[in-house]
């Protein structure tokens, strides 16, 4: 773990990781209401890797992420960790999420937040448009947080 001063190359690396894990968890798994909702959240939450699918859960995309190898073993996590409370309210781990990809801390005049729920700020006109799934605004998210880094570092993602 550090303080966000990793260079734009691990960032990136970290962002195709976190999207191709993201990618690995079926449509219906995927709620932007909730971090971790359903009659397992605290199996699901529990869970190392893609052992989650094993639960009857659901998850945001920080739920789905908080769950991968790379980002737990980086931050000394192991199993979910600490449930810590930050003193504004935040989950430890939501922080630690984005300071593993780069991203600044969340506040409240951002104009994007990749862990949102489903707005219209994050998504654009999609967010209202009920035939576009979670899975698929959580996906172009993820998409458009490694197109940033690939910006800063000129290394672009197969389309």
């Amino acid at each position: 773990m550090n303080d966000c001063t990793d260079t734009p190359e691990i960032y990136l690396k970290r962002r195709r990781l976190a999207y191709d894990y993201f990618l690995q968890f079926p449509c219906e798994r995927i709620n932007l209401r909730d971090y971790v909702a359903g009659p397992e959240r605290l199996e699901f939450e529990d869970s190392y890797g893609l052992d989650c699918l094993k639960c009857r859960a659901v998850a945001c995309v920080a739920g789905t992420l908080w769950t991968m190898p790379e980002f737990r073993d980086w931050a000394g996590i192991g199993i979910w960790g600490t449930n810590g409370v930050n003193d504004d309210g935040l989950l430890l781990e939501y922080r630690l999420l984005l300071e593993y990809l780069g991203q600044p801390p969340i506040s409240r005049d951002m104009e994007f937040n990749v862990f949102g729920m489903r707005k219209t700020v994050n998504d654009g006109p999609d967010a209202k448009n009920p035939a576009i799934s979670d899975w698929e605004l959580g996906r172009r998210r993820l998409e458009k947080l490694v197109r940033e880094m690939e910006a800063q570092v000129g290394n672009k993602m197969p389309s």
